[in-house]
């Protein structure tokens, strides 16, 4: 059994796929890009303050699904400059405190509408 979740706390996928799926306890959150809320338009902001909105945006659906940060498990996340890592963990640090999930960091050419930034997580309970 799954179940689909699309809050209005997050901004809307880019296209027709799910915000996250839920599916035997595990919540599978897509790709979070930082856009204004109701738009698919980007924040414009420092590699830090983007990453903020994205962790943000995740932790909105998490509670949405009655989920936290704590139940976090894999986090993945895909840079455009790999050298913005350490201002990402800064950000990450700072808004998933007690997060203890695996990550991995992928450099990638580009993401959509020239973000920086793009973050799938995986949580568990």
């Amino acid at each position: 059994m799954s179940k689909i979740y699309l809050t209005e706390k997050s901004p809307k996928p880019l296209a027709d796929y799910s915000q996250a799926l839920e599916v035997d306890r595990h919540l599978y959150i897509s790709g979070q890009l930082p856009f204004y809320l109701n738009t698919t338009e980007p924040i414009n902001d420092d590699i830090k303050t983007q990453a903020k909105y994205v962790f943000k945006n995740i932790t909105h659906i998490l509670n949405d699904a009655g989920y936290a940060v704590e139940n976090l498990i894999k986090v993945e996340l895909y840079l455009t400059e790999l050298e913005n890592l350490d201002e990402v963990n800064k950000a990450f640090n700072e808004e998933f405190q007690n997060c203890k999930a695996v990550r991995t960091c992928i450099g990638v050419s580009s993401l959509p509408k020239d973000c920086k930034i793009e973050v799938a997580a995986t949580a568990y309970k």
